[in-house]
């Protein structure tokens, strides 16, 4: 089936306890999650949906040693950590200090640390 709203998906990730859920970042700020078993070809709205940023959504990241765990990034430079089973605020927000954050990553070997390239060719770990 096909997954869509009226706002370009720019970004997805799989949820990692779940073979029928995808999480996805729009280009207007929304990051909503679907399970890809129900028939959304009408365009109804996906079971969770919460305005992520003020501006897109571009990187959904799941942290695979504590699967509830989702990064999210913008394009304000803003990277949000949020608990899906929570989704109706952020549990943390980094400034990253750069206009551009070019992409995100979680440890493969360290729960909850996460890294981040931006624009101005650096690499910050929290």
């Amino acid at each position: 089936g096909e997954f869509a709203n009226s706002e370009a998906t720019v970004a997805l990730s799989w949820v990692p306890d779940s073979a029928t859920s995808l999480a996805t970042g729009t280009n207007f700020k929304w990051l909503r999650i679907y399970d890809v078993r129900e028939n959304v070809s009408k365009k109804q709205a996906a079971p969770l949906s919460v305005v992520a940023h003020h501006k897109g959504v571009y990187g959904v990241c799941f942290d695979k040693h504590i699967p509830s765990c989702l990064a999210t990034f913008s394009e304000e430079g803003v990277i949000k950590i949020w608990d899906i089973r929570h989704l109706y605020k952020p549990l943390v927000e980094v400034d990253s200090k750069s206009k551009t954050i070019i992409q995100i990553g979680w440890s493969p070997s360290r729960p909850g640390l996460l890294a981040a390239i931006t624009d101005q060719k650096t690499v910050s770990v929290w």
